[in-house]
């Protein structure tokens, strides 16, 4: 069996394939995934020891501006090398797990099958309560939509299969406490609050930990492991301790905290009910 992922751009929508991948993998299935190369994925997808096979592509503008003609200029390059890769490859499912760049695969595999080239059924992942825009737009495309034993949106009914949200093993069996604050550089004396504002980072819950530490400091008896995200790394270091740009594998992160600071997204959720962790939810405004 082979299995062509789709997604990019956040941890959120790579994180659920790559646990979807592992399991298929332990079961001798071949996996490819499709994605950009100047994203996240081109870092996340190969030190999970998969092959990233890299596509053009670009964001839908939400208005009509000048930018438009080459995102659809890039998005149509990206869907004539997504019909070549899925030549190549000769997938039996499309998996597409969120971002833009699922849409020219997703075209190409509804291509595909116009044309009596497959008969690969085209799934769409989606976690979320609200589908986002490229979601929107493929899921008249796609066969089946997999989420959260939740009530689907409208624009998905009659698709929608309630199949959870996909987490990693390595986070459903945690590490030993010691040997993952040990591998982190904590104090294993002290009670370990883990912030993390997503795969991005969130500037918001930076600012609102340095405010804290300059205002009152931690409770006693409590450290905290701050996960900035790259982004906000260089500005915040020498305020936050123990801070960190980005983790690849949450699994010392979640087997050390007693409490997480957390963005509310979907796939962060999943995480933190597989590891049975007390958590502080921040939703994400504009969501």
């Amino acid at each position: 069996m082979t299995v062509v992922f789709a997604g990019g751009g956040t941890g959120g929508h790579l994180y659920p394939a790559i646990a979807i991948a592992d399991a298929l993998q332990a079961r001798n299935a071949r996996v490819a995934f499709i994605g950009t190369s100047d994203r996240l994925e081109a870092t996340i997808v190969p030190k999970a020891g998969y092959e990233l096979l890299p596509i053009a592509s670009r964001a839908l503008p939400r208005a009509v501006t000048p930018a438009l003609l080459r995102t659809i200029a890039d998005n149509l390059k990206g869907t004539i090398q997504s019909l070549r890769l899925l030549a190549a490859t000769r997938p039996d499912i499309v998996i597409a797990t969120g971002g833009y760049v699922c849409f020219p695969v997703a075209l190409a595999a509804r291509v595909r099958r116009f044309a009596g080239l497959s008969r690969a059924p085209i799934v769409l992942l989606e976690p979320n309560a609200e589908p986002g825009l490229t979601n929107r737009l493929l899921a008249p495309m796609v066969d089946e939509v997999w989420g959260p034993p939740l009530e689907p949106d409208r624009r998905l009914a009659g698709k929608y299969r309630a199949t959870g949200v996909p987490v990693r093993a390595s986070l459903k069996n945690l590490p030993a406490r010691d040997a993952a604050i040990a591998r982190l550089g904590l104090d294993p004396s002290l009670r370990t609050l883990v912030a993390v504002g997503g795969s991005q980072g969130a500037r918001a819950i930076n600012d609102a930990l340095i405010d804290l530490l300059r205002r009152n400091g931690l409770p006693s008896g409590w450290q905290l492991l701050a996960l900035t995200g790259a982004a906000d790394y260089d500005r915040v270091r020498a305020a936050l301790p123990n801070s960190v740009p980005y983790l690849d594998d949450m699994a010392d992160a979640y087997a050390a905290a007693d409490l997480v600071l957390a963005r509310a997204g979907a796939s962060t959720l999943a995480e933190l009910a597989a590891a049975g962790k007390a958590s502080i939810l921040v939703p994400y405004p504009h969501a």
